[in-house]
């Protein structure tokens, strides 16, 4: 198994693709205070659909919201609007904390 963290880091968004290319599951994770953050799930989504060399039907995906633990005043990504995005791509949905452990 190994695990890619990204970081969704601009500036090594072409060489990226030489990990995931052969993936058999990914975990697309956003930050549920920054929308920004969630914004760009839509962008990993499609990269993986488009350049994954797996059988799509078989390729395993999972939208992770973390920071669960914020205070819901300074949540901008509701669960349901995260977790009706996650059913529309057939994806695993969850939300999570580092900081306490939840859903992890």
């Amino acid at each position: 198994m190994h695990i890619w963290d990204t970081g969704g880091s601009e500036k090594f968004r072409s060489m990226i693709s030489l990990y995931y290319k052969d993936a058999a599951a990914a975990i697309i994770c956003y930050d549920v205070g920054d929308e920004k953050s969630f914004n760009s799930v839509h962008y990993w989504i499609n990269e993986m659909h488009n350049n994954n060399n797996n059988d799509s039907e078989n390729f395993v995906m999972a939208l992770a919201g973390n920071k669960s633990d914020l205070d819901p005043a300074q949540k901008k990504i509701s669960f349901q609007t995260a977790k009706e995005t996650a059913k529309k791509h057939n994806m695993i949905f969850a939300e999570t904390s580092a900081k306490t452990g939840e859903g992890v």
